[in-house]
């Protein structure tokens, strides 16, 4: 028996892995994330036929998008349903 492991980025395979378990009853592999962009990336365990058997959505932050920002609270209100308002800036984006 065996199992696929692939890993898609902006709808681009960028990992694939064949898991052998004929004398084992899991495998162990690793997803290189050092180059790929900041983003998410799904990874899905496909079966001998390509079929799913389990696919996870993870976050990579290779901290791609660092911006200056600034919070700024312009009304504060701690009631329940109380309104808040809240400024975002953020400096240098284009």
């Amino acid at each position: 028996k065996a199992v696929y492991v692939v890993a898609v980025v902006n709808r681009q395979i960028v990992y694939k892995a064949k898991i052998n378990l004929v004398n084992k009853s899991a495998g162990l592999v690793t997803i290189p994330t050092a180059e790929l962009p900041t983003g998410l990336m799904q990874v899905s365990l496909l079966d001998m036929n390509w079929m799913p058997l389990a696919e996870r959505i993870v976050f990579v932050n290779n901290h791609h998008y660092l911006l200056d920002s600034e919070l700024k609270v312009v009304s504060k209100n701690l009631g329940k349903r109380g309104k808040n308002i809240i400024d975002i800036e953020v400096a240098n984006f284009s």
